[in-house]
């Protein structure tokens, strides 16, 4: 699970050293991961995407069985979760690094630091999406963590992506004042150690 994220951040660094802006969660009417195929040595896959067409589109629906497997969870019940789905999701809304979804955020934007930040979680089973669908978890800073992590994992650890490329376990006992803390960009908040 963590080199899978671990992957995926390092296309995210990728995408923001051709852009100088990190990858926008919705730049069409594909979500971010297929848009980020490129930077995952998924270049064919990509390709075979009608990027003017939604991602339920009589073409495109064809391609959500074709899922690479770093968007896979493998610590999920199969039976929980459907095929073409994934738990990796990025946090949208007010006081998120994505707050404006057609806009990646900016170095300059992540003022807590890319290494304080986090770019994306392992939701919960039941809160899983069709990888190619542009949608992911609306931010509550009321209850941040509703919806996060995998009960079937040990202790119910669950993984976050830092938009620094690196990788944390985070137990779910976390203070979610400090959780909160880690999704915002630019809080100002001191994070704790790993």
């Amino acid at each position: 699970m963590q080199e899978k994220l671990r992957k995926i951040g390092v296309a995210w660094l990728n995408f923001e050293s051709q852009t100088k802006r990190f990858i926008p969660i919705n730049t069409s009417q594909l979500s971010w991961r297929v848009h980020l195929l490129p930077y995952l040595d998924q270049l064919p896959l990509y390709e075979q995407f009608k990027l003017d067409e939604p991602w339920d589109s009589a073409h495109n629906r064809r391609l959500v069985a074709r899922m690479p497997k770093v968007y896979a969870d493998p610590g999920a019940d199969p039976a929980a979760i459907a095929a073409g789905k994934t738990t990796f999701q990025v946090f949208t809304g007010e006081g998120t690094p994505f707050a404006d979804p057609a806009k990646g955020p900016t170095f300059r934007g992540i003022t807590d630091g890319t290494s304080n930040t986090i770019a994306l979680a392992e939701m919960h089973p039941d809160d899983a999406v069709p990888w190619t669908k542009p949608e992911d978890r609306p931010f509550d800073a009321d209850k941040p963590l509703d919806g996060v992590g995998n009960p079937r994992r040990p202790g119910g650890m669950f993984v976050v992506g830092l938009l620094d490329g690196s990788v944390r376990m985070v137990d779910p006992t976390i203070e979610p004042g400090t959780f909160k803390a880690m999704v915002t960009p630019a809080g100002g908040e001191m994070i704790p150690g790993p």
